[in-house]
């Protein structure tokens, strides 16, 4: 995929930064909902970020920590965008903080210590064992009848797709019936088999980290990509 395109007629020396992200979101052909989503945030503190409202977020370190992930989710320069917001409010922001408290602390006695440990070894043991039952739930490492029988030459099937992600990507796959077959984030390393009615409509953020495949044959992305979303349809 080519390098990240700005969006025409701005400058980010003397344009404010959520001025700057709306426009390249518009540009890109992104909704605002869609942006809350991949970002996992509310759509109002979206709207708030792109107008340059920050009541709603007292803390400086989050405001510029919410800057940074909208940038780098558009593909922007992540330093020029927060730089950006440091040169407008960065000498008048105030950060609303909680009264500090200064109770009297006894240091963790041994039996607290190790009370501590055996905390964190339950915490990290019911963790592994979450990750376990969820690998076992899915279909990872497995493989079907049809795949076994015939691993060499499966038939292709316009029912089904497959999408490998090699980077975190969100995405919002419908078929025909609008059925939504995947939505939300996909984790790197990970891989959907997705089966429903042709034709299929494809959201893909960050397309140049995923390889999708329909009827066997892997799917150029590139040329429905516009800035890091890809969108197409298959099977029409």
């Amino acid at each position: 995929m080519s390098e990240h395109q700005p969006s025409p007629d701005m400058s980010v020396s003397d344009t404010l930064p959520g001025k700057l992200l709306k426009a390249e979101r518009e540009h890109q052909g992104l909704s605002r909902d869609e942006v809350a989503t991949q970002l996992n945030l509310r759509p109002s503190l979206v709207d708030d970020l792109e107008r340059d409202h920050y009541d709603q977020i007292p803390i400086a370190a989050y405001r510029r920590g919410y800057l940074r992930a909208y940038a780098r989710l558009l593909g922007m320069d992540e330093k020029a965008v927060v730089g950006q917001y440091n040169a407008q409010f960065g000498t008048t922001e105030v950060e609303r903080h909680p009264p500090a408290m200064s109770p009297s602390v006894r240091p963790p006695g041994k039996l607290g210590k190790y009370l501590f440990r055996l905390v964190s070894l339950l915490v990290i043991a019911g963790l592994i064992g979450l990750s376990y039952v969820w690998w076992q739930s899915g279909d990872y490492g497995r493989t079907s009848p049809s795949e076994t029988s015939d691993a060499a030459a499966p038939a292709a099937d316009p029912r089904k797709l497959t999408l490998t992600f090699n980077t975190d990507s969100w995405t919002d796959i419908r078929d025909a019936d609008g059925k939504k077959l995947l939505y939300g984030t996909n984790p790197p390393g990970s891989s959907k088999t997705l089966e429903g009615k042709p034709p299929f409509k494809l959201t893909i953020g960050k397309s140049a980290g995923v390889v999708l495949e329909y009827m066997n044959e892997p799917v150029d992305l590139k040329s429905a990509t516009r800035g890091t979303v890809a969108k197409l349809t298959l099977g029409e």
